[in-house]
């Protein structure tokens, strides 16, 4: 009997994949540090129907939650490298990838938009579309992973002893 593995050795475009997963952190790591003396204590959390903020949180809080989701994106990809990781890898950075994209993107938008605005409250505009379209960050790892495949054992052909000729070496 042979015991079949499920794993698969890693590859320079799974590599890639998980490198990828490591931007949305660098990105919300070095806006944090350029911004940070030109941020309100708050920032926008959510808009009302007429465009004006209906809500606010905390700078350091939001900044806090788009560092803990993007690293966590990051560290979770990088640990699926693992060999065993390989039958689900492109699944699992598509979903990472659609958290790390959309956390990124709404500390982004929403630190951004207040920086160009000057205000605390200010309107959100089309820049929600943005943060829509982030959440398809996820379909850049997953096309870059390598596609598993199930190994394929070659069949042994079953060889008769009175069927071998003892002349052939």
């Amino acid at each position: 009997m042979t015991l079949v593995s499920n794993s698969a050795p890693t590859r320079p475009r799974d590599v890639a994949a998980a490198a990828t997963l490591w931007l949305p952190i660098a990105a919300v790591v070095v806006t944090w540090l350029l911004w940070i003396e030109r941020l309100p204590a708050v920032l926008p959390r959510q808009w009302g129907r007429d465009g004006a903020v209906s809500s606010t949180m905390p700078t350091v809080a939001m900044g806090a939650i788009a560092v803990v989701v993007s690293l966590g994106a990051a560290l979770f990809a990088t640990y699926w490298l693992r060999e065993r990781g390989a039958p689900n890898r492109r699944s699992v950075y598509l979903g990472l990838g659609f958290a790390a994209g959309l956390s990124s993107c709404l500390w982004l938008t929403t630190a951004g938009i207040t920086i160009a605005a000057g205000t605390a409250e200010p309107e959100m505009g089309a820049w929600v579309l943005f943060t829509f379209a982030a959440c398809g960050y996820g379909g850049l790892p997953f096309l870059l992973a390598q596609k598993w495949m199930v190994p394929v054992i070659p069949v042994q052909p079953n060889v008769e002893p009175s069927a071998i000729d003892p002349t052939v070496p």
